[in-house]
């Protein structure tokens, strides 16, 4: 099989008819639950605009049932654009005339990536026989990678092709693409070799013939893809001569799966190194997947293999394999937990590799770089997520030279700290040699010491300086040490953890880093002696629940650099007088407020668009409110709890929020004044007084029943008035009032 390079691209458009993507994703919500769905865009036909063809892009998910979003798209000269409902350009979404080194579209930047991505690589792969140009971009400081592949878009999302790894964002894996019912792209096909040309023949690898392909049909199924434990997956290979004779067992796919598509190519080695054989089994499906899984077993032959050494890259199995005539070679993928020496593994059979599981370890701890079981080695390469998660008895711990992965939750999908919980934990300490751990004054850094990742909770320093050069600190990093009470961070750190401070009971300051743009959810929870933080200047999102229960913060000052924050960012701050909120603000979040029992005033800004549902629930010190004309939107409980004297709303509210739910548990105490047309409508769900602003701003309050008694009253010439009025208006204890 020959390809040709298409000078530096492929021209292989990303928009055709009858083209559909099929995405996974999954988020974490606020409560820590992890969330599960399916995505699917396709292409709905085109349209002609002002002379240009555009195409109309359609998604569905999974927790939306029936609803659909459409959006015009077009597509010239390698680029990618999204267009409005009039064919007028939005936002250019891919360019793949771009280089390494380039920056991505502006698209890219956002709250959560204020610094966008940049190309880091660029080639092309062939996947199914069509050559495309790839591009692997990351984030300045994040070192996290994304994927574009020429006609096929983002593998972390198509409309939005970059990850979105904060809040609740929605972090999107793209499954399989299909053009007219075929599959052109998996999952897999974005980790392809890279094109590898032969100068003479312009051969870059040989597509082997397979025949003979069959099925068992579903031999089991089951709802999901948790509960119980698979068949293990399982590869058999037998050669015969030149050719290959291939079983895979318990290979899981969807109910719906009808048939297998088996595809091989074979990629020239080198005098020191094999070639290699790629084999993709495909499921064929139809459009309607079902709601449920089975395991399959799938036979098939490839043709002309001729070398009985070779790197082997089929379904699980990336490694080495060498065979013997005659002989079946079983690679199966088996898992087996063990406890060695007093410490709990899971062992990975076929890769002879070890992973440190869970396991309540008392004392000191030297994880080995190697162990014997069953008369097998296996080498320790990771560390579980909860490995040492809560063990409150390990004192010390030190990690061997073989470990290069650690601390992956797969429940909650991000890094964390692997020793939260810790409560002995003194010091950490990495063997000389380690290629991606290091350790300082105890404290687990990665080899060049950019990232701090765990700060051990029993280290008794009071202040700690995060040392130069450090760009990255880690989720709940500092998470429960109850001695710290000064920690400074350099200007270099631009990311800032997951609760990288939460529970630091006794924390009292932290100088954070100019550089950061986001504070990132739970970062200063239950932080009890934190008194006061500067925001830096340039920070421009707070995460959710930033200061929840911080119950000694007094006062904040948000940046003008913030222009959004997520919810409940001052829950249960039950000391906090005075909040001075950024004037770039467009809306006052979900539970903003909660419970700030102490917050005697709070100056609204005039862009607030929308008050959410609970944003000033139980502020109870609070005894005046105004909200600007900008508010169009106010959430159900908005004020409930509050005791306010007066609350002004000076926008027209969209008659949809308007309900019953308003003004739920906030007493009729208080007197709202509205704009004179909205009076009616406020009065219709508010069982107090409802006055027109123009009072308000006159120094006039009506009152509904007869001036009290109990007082002095005035007429407005300053004489006192004996006996009860009339009608009129009167000044009674320094206020107007008219009867």
């Amino acid at each position: 099989m020959t390809a040709a390079m298409a000078g530096d691209g492929t021209g292989q458009p990303l928009l055709q008819k009858g083209k559909v993507w099929n995405y996974d994703y999954t988020y974490v919500d606020i409560s820590f639950q992890r969330h599960h769905g399916s995505a699917i865009y396709r292409t709905e036909g085109d349209t002609i605009i002002d002379g240009r063809r555009l195409f109309r892009m359609c998604l569905s998910n999974s927790e939306k049932e029936g609803q659909v979003f459409r959006q015009l798209w077009d597509e010239k000269d390698g680029k990618v654009y999204t267009c409005d409902d009039n064919g007028r350009t939005a936002d250019l979404v891919y360019d793949f005339t771009l280089s390494a080194g380039d920056d991505a579209p502006d698209h890219t930047v956002s709250a959560f990536f204020p610094d966008g991505f940049k190309v880091v690589s660029s080639d092309s792969i062939l996947v199914r026989g069509i050559l495309r140009k790839r591009l692997v971009l990351t984030n300045p400081g994040h070192n996290e990678k994304v994927v574009w592949v020429e006609g096929i878009g983002g593998t972390k999302g198509l409309d939005e092709p970059i990850m979105r790894m904060v809040g609740d964002g929605r972090e999107y894996t793209l499954l399989s693409c299909y053009l007219d019912d075929e599959c052109i792209f998996e999952k897999e096909d974005s980790d392809a070799p890279p094109y590898r040309q032969d100068p003479y023949t312009d051969i870059l690898a040989e597509d082997l013939p397979v025949s003979d392909t069959k099925s068992s049909g579903c031999t089991s199924h089951s709802r999901g893809y948790g509960g119980e434990s698979q068949p293990t997956p399982t590869i058999i290979l037998e050669k015969e001569g030149n050719i290959l004779s291939v079983q895979v067992l318990n290979f899981v796919s969807n109910c719906a799966t009808s048939d297998f598509e088996v595809k091989s190519s074979i990629y020239e080695g080198s005098s020191d190194s094999p070639c290699s054989l790629q084999v993709k089994v495909t499921p064929v499906t139809g459009d309607e997947l079902a709601d449920c899984i089975c395991q399959f077993n799938v036979s098939f032959t490839i043709h002309d293999v001729e070398q009985n050494t070779f790197y082997l890259d089929c379904w699980w199995y990336k490694g080495l394999v060498e065979l013997m005539e005659g002989e079946p070679l079983v690679l199966a993928d088996v898992y087996e937990d063990a406890t060695i020496e007093g410490m709990n593994y899971t062992l990975r059979k076929a890769f002879h590799q070890a992973t440190v599981a869970k396991s309540d370890w008392a004392g000191e701890l030297h994880i080995p770089s190697e162990l014997t079981y069953e008369g097998q080695t296996y080498t320790v390469t990771s560390i579980d997520a909860d490995a040492f998660r809560d063990n409150t008895a390990l004192t010390k711990v030190m990690i061997p030279q073989t470990v290069k992965s650690m601390g992956f939750d797969v429940e909650y999908g991000f890094y964390r700290n692997l020793f939260v919980g810790c409560t002995a934990l003194e010091k950490i300490e990495v063997e000389e040699g380690n290629p991606v751990l290091s350790a300082v004054d105890g404290v687990l850094f990665n080899k060049e010491k950019t990232r701090l990742y765990a700060y051990p909770i029993a280290a008794s320093r009071t202040s700690y300086t995060v040392p130069e050069g450090v760009t990255w600190i880690e989720g709940e990093a500092f998470a429960y040490n109850p001695h710290l009470v000064k920690v400074s961070l350099p200007d270099d750190v631009t990311d800032l953890g997951f609760s990288a401070f939460y529970g630091c009971t006794n924390l009292e300051e932290v100088r954070l880093s100019s550089g950061l743009k986001i504070l990132a959810g739970w970062l200063f929870g239950n932080c009890l002696h934190l008194k006061s933080v500067t925001i830096p200047q340039g920070v421009t999102f707070l995460g959710v629940r930033l200061f929840s229960g911080c119950s000694s913060l007094t006062s904040v000052v948000m940046p003008e650099s913030v222009t959004s924050t997520d919810d409940a960012i001052f829950e249960n701050c039950t000391s906090l007088k005075n909040v001075t909120l950024s004037s770039n603000l467009d809306r006052i979040n979900y539970q903003l407020f909660l419970n700030c029992v102490s917050m005697n005033e709070i100056q609204i800004p005039k862009g607030v668009s929308w008050v959410f549902s609970n944003a000033f629930q139980n502020c109870s010190a609070l005894k005046t409110l105004d909200l600007p004309e900008s508010v169009c939107r106010l959430g159900g409980s908005a004020f409930s709890g509050c005791k306010l004297d007066s609350l002004l709303i000076r926008g027209i509210i969209d008659s949809y929020w308007v309900s019953d739910e308003l003004f739920h548990d906030m007493g009729i105490q208080t007197k709202i004044y509205v704009q004179p047309s909205e009076v009616e409508k406020f009065q219709k769900i508010y069982k107090g007084t409802v006055y027109p602003l123009t009072d308000q701003m006159n120094g006039i309050s009506y009152t509904l029943s007869p001036v009290s008694n109990s007082s002095e009253l005035f007429d407005l010439q300053g004489r006192r008035l004996m006996g009860t009025p009339q009608k009129g208006v009167y000044i009674q204890n320094g206020r107007k009032y008219v009867k």
